[in-house]
C-alpha cells in the first residue's frame, strides 16, 4: 500500500510540474478527438439547423460591418443563405431536403432583426462570413460563419490543451469527459452559446491553476501567463452572452471553495484578474435590457406566482440534463434513450467514487446547476416554462465538473477511463444520429423514418458515417484498456491520498 501511495503522489506532482511524459500526447489526443467529433457534426448539419441560427447569422453580419448595435435599426441587406427556412424545425421525421440548397441562395434579402448581445463573438463570425462571400460567393457566407465559429472554439481549446498538458497528465481525458455532444454541436453552428461553453471550460481550467497552485500560494510572484489567461478567459466568458458574468462569478467562487488552502494575497490576485470581466459583463447586461424577452399575454398569468413557477422549473430539471447531453438542433435531434441512461449512470458512479468535497463546494454546485437556472427561468418572462434550455447551464455545469476532475480525478483512474470511453462512444453515436436525422428523418423509435429521399448529399453522409466509426473504434480501445486496468483504490485510501497531496 505504501508503494502505491508513493507512485500516485509522485504521479500527481509530476503532472503538476510539467514533466509528466504521459501528459503531452494525452492532452492533444483529447483535443483531436473533440475536433474530429466536431467535424462530423459540421459535415452532417444543414444550414439553419442550429438553435436560432438565422438571427445569429444576421447579427454577426451586421455587427462585423457596423461594430455595435444602435438603438434602432433600419432595413439592411444580408445574404439570403442566412435566412434559409428551418422547415425541419421541431419535426424529427422531416429531412433537410425540404430546405433549398445553399448554392441556390445567390441573392440578398432585407431584414432589421439584430440581437443586442455582446459583440466579440459576432465580430469573429462576421469576418468568416465576409471572407467566404468574397472568396467563394455570397451563397457561401453562411458556411463561412460556421467555419469561423468552429475554428474559434477549436483554437481556444487547443491553446488551453497546450497550456494544461504540461500541468496535468490526464488533461486530454478530462477534456473528453466535459465535451458532451450538445457542447460540441453548439461549437460548430453559429450561436454564442457554444463559445460561452468553451469559455466556461477554459476559465475553470485556468482558475484551478491560479487558485490551487502551491507555488503561487508560497510565492510573492505570480506567473504572468496564468494571470493573462485568467483575465482574457474571464472577459471572454462575461462577454460571450448576456449572463456570462453569472457563470464566471460562480466558477470563481467554486474554485475558491474547492481550494486546499488560500491566503488573502492570492485571493486578491484572483479577484483583480477576474473582476474586470465580470464588471464588463454586468455593465453590458444593465445597459442593454432589450436582450430580455418581453412578456406575452399568454404567459403573464402563468408566471404571476413566482413560487409556483420556481417549483415547476425544478420539476423540469431531468429534462435539462437530457438537453445538456444531446438534444441537438432545435432540440429535435435526440440522444437515444439507452445511451442517455448510460451516460447518466456512468456520471453518477464517477461522482460517487470521487473523494468527498466540502459543504461549501457542494453548495456551489447545487446552486449553479440547479437553483440559479431555475431562479432565472422563473423570473424571466417569454416562453416559460421552456425558455431555460439545458444548453444555457452548460458553461457552469461543465466548468464545475472540470474543477472536480482536476481536483481529484487522478485518484480514480479506472473509473475515469471507463466514463471517457462512454463519452467518446456518445460523440460517435450522435454524429451518426445527426446525419441520419437530416438525411432520412427519425421516427418515434429514433430509427430512420424513410430511406427514399435524402436530405444531405451522399458524400456528407459517408464522411459522417466514417467519422462516427472512428470515434466508436477509439471508444472500444479506451474501454478495453480500462477493463484491463487495476481497480481503483477503496474510498478510505483515496481520501488519505488526497489529504497527503494537500487537496
Amino acid at each position: 500500500m505504501h508503494e502505491v501511495r508513493c507512485i500516485l503522489l509522485n504521479g500527481i506532482r509530476t503532472s503538476g510540474s510539467g514533466h509528466g511524459g504521459g501528459g503531452r500526447p494525452s492532452g492533444l489526443i483529447g483535443w483531436l478527438l473533440v475536433a474530429i467529433a466536431g467535424l462530423g457534426m459540421f459535415i452532417s448539419t444543414p444550414p439553419s439547423a442550429g438553435p436560432d441560427e438565422p438571427i445569429q447569422e444576421v447579427t454577426a453580419w451586421y455587427l462585423s460591418g457596423h461594430g455595435l448595435r444602435p438603438g434602432s435599426i433600419e432595413l439592411f441587406s444580408v445574404p439570403a443563405s442566412f435566412l434559409v427556412d428551418p422547415c425541419f424545425k421541431g419535426k424529427a421525421d422531416v429531412t433537410a431536403s425540404c430546405a433549398p440548397a445553399p448554392s441556390t441562395a445567390l441573392a440578398t434579402t432585407s431584414t432589421s432583426g439584430v440581437l443586442g448581445y455582446p459583440p466579440p463573438y459576432y465580430w469573429v463570425v462576421g469576418v468568416g462570413q465576409r471572407l467566404a462571400a468574397t472568396l467563394a460567393g455570397v451563397q457561401y457566407a453562411s458556411a463561412g460563419g460556421r467555419i469561423a465559429s468552429f475554428v474559434l472554439n477549436l483554437a481556444a481549446l487547443l491553446l488551453l490543451s497546450l497550456y494544461m498538458r504540461r500541468r496535468n497528465a490526464q488533461w486530454g481525458t478530462f477534456l473528453m469527459l466535459v465535451s458532451t455532444p450538445m457542447a460540441v454541436f453548439l461549437g460548430i453552428v453559429v450561436n454564442p452559446s457554444g463559445w460561452e461553453v468553451t469559455c466556461g471550460v477554459v476559465l475553470a481550467a485556468i482558475l484551478s491553476e491560479a487558485v490551487w497552485d502551491r507555488e503561487a500560494l508560497e510565492s510573492s510572484a505570480w506567473p504572468k501567463t496564468t494571470t493573462l489567461m485568467l483575465v482574457v478567459a474571464s472577459i471572454a466568458l462575461c462577454l460571450a452572452r448576456p449572463i456570462g458574468f453569472v457563470w464566471a462569478s460562480g466558477l470563481t467562487v467554486s474554485a475558491v471553495a474547492l481550494a486546499p488552502s488560500l491566503n488573502r494575497r492570492l485571493l486578491l490576485r484572483v479577484a483583480c484578474a477576474v473582476v474586470p470581466g465580470i464588471v464588463l459583463g454586468l455593465l453590458w447586461y444593465v445597459t442593454h435590457p432589450a436582450v430580455a424577452p418581453t412578456v406575452s399575454a399568454t404567459t403573464s398569468s402563468a408566471i404571476a406566482n413566482l413560487d409556483t413557477s420556481f417549483a415547476a422549473s425544478l420539476v423540469y430539471f431531468p429534462l435539462r440534463l437530457y438537453e445538456m447531453f444531446g438534444a441537438l438542433g432545435w432540440l429535435d435531434t435526440p440522444m437515444p434513450g439507452l445511451l442517455l441512461l448510460g451516460n447518466l449512470v456512468a456520471w453518477a458512479v464517477l461522482l460517487r467514487r470521487m473523494p468527498s468535497i466540502g459543504k461549501a463546494a457542494m453548495l456551489c454546485g447545487i446552486l449553479g446547476i440547479v437553483i440559479v437556472p431555475s431562479v432565472i427561468e422563473s423570473s424571466v418572462s417569454g416562453g416559460w416554462p421552456f425558455w431555460w434550455q439545458g444548453r444555457y447551464t452548460l458553461p457552469f455545469a461543465l466548468g464545475f465538473v472540470l474543477l472536480l476532475l482536476l481536483r481529484s480525478g487522478w485518484l480514480v483512474p479506472r473509473t475515469i477511463s471507463i466514463v471517457s470511453g462512454i463519452a467518446i462512444l456518445s460523440l460517435g453515436v450522435m454524429v451518426w444520429v445527426n446525419a441520419v436525422r437530416y438525411d432520412f428523418g427519425l421516427d418515434s423509435y429514433d430509427l430512420p423514418a424513410s430511406l427514399g429521399q435524402q436530405g444531405i448529399s451522399p458524400a456528407r453522409l459517408a464522411l459522417s458515417a466514417a467519422i462516427g466509426a472512428v470515434l466508436l473504434l477509439v471508444s472500444a480501445i479506451v474501454l478495453f484498456k480500462a477493463w484491463r486496468m487495476a481497480p481503483d483504490l477503496p474510498p478510505n485510501h483515496r481520501d488519505s491520498l488526497q489529504s497527503d497531496a494537500g487537496l
